[in-house]
């Protein structure tokens, strides 16, 4: 008896609550016209998100101002048509348009902060409605809780709802998502500093890092996107990363920004990139910050410009690897003129014997050392260094630098 007396009591105050509740959100409705309280909502949301540089631009205020106001009429009136039920959450095309917007400003989290911000200042206007229309400290207590309970349960639903609503916008226009990224990223390597700083929010990829760059392209007019997005992710991966920045600029172009903490190892690149056919690569490192996000690109695509003019069939090739021949190959007359001067009947040897000597060199001409980076017998590389001198019109020793310079443009060409 004495339990069903208390069940019954507690309904009753229930039922009373919901009344105050009610109650509330009638007098609530009434303060979402003031101009006051929805200027206070939408600088909060500006506020929260660390950026208010959106304040200036009145397109993007009036949506915030459309959005605050549509939500949260929508929880006073399901409030006012039920108390007792709790309030499904709710996206308005308004609010995810005015969302779409924000994300394409490079602001995507304000719409997901703006709910959050708006709650603490709308609160305060609610408490001050909640102390009006009871003065019992019970009454009080339990209407505060209760409606606490359902505005955070009302946002975080509709803050759910609305990442996923936007998420399936993004999965159904990709296109119109990679021309945003692909503009940003250009704005960014322009250095355009009226935009700089924006651009660089908006495109959420890490400055302050060690920046490697590659530029990854097809060359047989197939070549799938998949195909190309595979071989960014791979090359992240040789840098020890799982989320690159990959912007896709043609059907058969990606370029590639990820981090590296030491030099890439170039080995599994080669052999990922022979199971790729018509699928080539040039990369680089720069500094750290914006420079070193230039000057890592930048230095890719020197890379594959010298590539290019040497006609080149290399899959993988280092911007380091490459320096010497990207100076040299400016002139690709004079370059051919001087490496058939340098090396005479060595041009026209084996690409073995010609590795064989530049290894050689490269290893301050010790010939153990040499053999053991070729994988082969002393005696072996000996022989062939012996015939590499008497194809040279002139002794290795008298012109070790030049002939170090030829062999090194000469691997290079086709």
């Amino acid at each position: 008896m004495v339990a069903s007396n208390k069940l019954a009591g507690d309904a009753v105050q229930m039922a009373r609550i919901y009344q105050l509740l009610r109650q509330g959100a009638e007098k609530s409705l009434k303060l979402i016209s003031q101009d006051e309280m929805m200027d206070r909502m939408e600088k909060a949301g500006m506020a929260g998100t660390g950026d208010t540089s959106g304040q200036d631009d009145p397109t993007l205020m009036a949506s915030t101002r459309r959005s605050i106001r549509s939500s949260t009429i929508h929880w006073l009136n399901s409030t006012i048509e039920n108390p007792s039920r709790d309030v499904e959450p709710y996206v308005s095309e308004n609010i995810l348009q005015s969302a779409i917007v924000m994300q394409e400003l490079g602001i995507p989290e304000l719409m997901l902060t703006l709910d959050r911000a708006a709650q603490n200042i709308a609160w305060e206007y609610w408490m001050d409605v909640a102390f009006e229309i009871t003065e019992n400290s019970k009454e009080l207590k339990r209407l505060l809780d209760v409606s606490f309970k359902s505005i955070s349960s009302y946002i975080d639903g509709s803050r759910d709802l609305l990442s996923k609503m936007l998420k399936e916008y993004n999965d159904k226009n990709p296109t119109k998502h990679a021309a945003k990224k692909r503009d940003l990223v250009l704005q960014i390597l322009d250095g355009n500093s009226a935009q700089l700083e924006r651009s660089i929010n908006r495109l959420g990829y890490p400055m302050d890092v060690q920046h490697y760059a590659a530029i990854v392209w097809g060359e047989e007019g197939n070549t799938e996107i998949s195909v190309l997005e595979k071989a960014t992710e791979f090359f992240a991966k040789v840098c020890g990363q799982s989320k690159p920045l990959t912007v896709i600029m043609s059907g058969e172009v990606a370029w590639v920004w990820t981090t590296a903490s030491g030099p890439i190892d170039e080995y599994p690149l080669q052999n990922f990139f022979k199971k790729l056919p018509g699928v080539r690569m040039t990369y680089a490192s720069g500094g750290i910050g914006i420079e070193g996000f230039r000057k890592a690109h930048m230095d890719a695509l020197s890379t594959q410009r010298v590539l290019g003019r040497l006609r080149s069939t290399a899959r993988v090739v280092g911007f380091e690897s490459i320096r010497l021949a990207e100076i040299l190959s400016r002139d690709p007359e004079a370059t051919n003129s001087f490496i058939s001067a340098i090396l005479g009947g060595l041009k026209n040897a084996s690409p073995e014997l010609k590795a064989s000597l530049l290894t050689y060199i490269e290893c301050g001409c010790n010939a153990n050392k040499a053999a053991q980076e070729l994988h082969t017998h002393r005696n072996t590389l000996v022989r062939r260094l012996a015939r590499a001198e008497e194809l040279l019109p002139k002794p290795l020793s008298e012109n070790l630098v030049q002939v170090a310079a030829a062999l090194e443009m000469d691997k290079w060409l086709v």
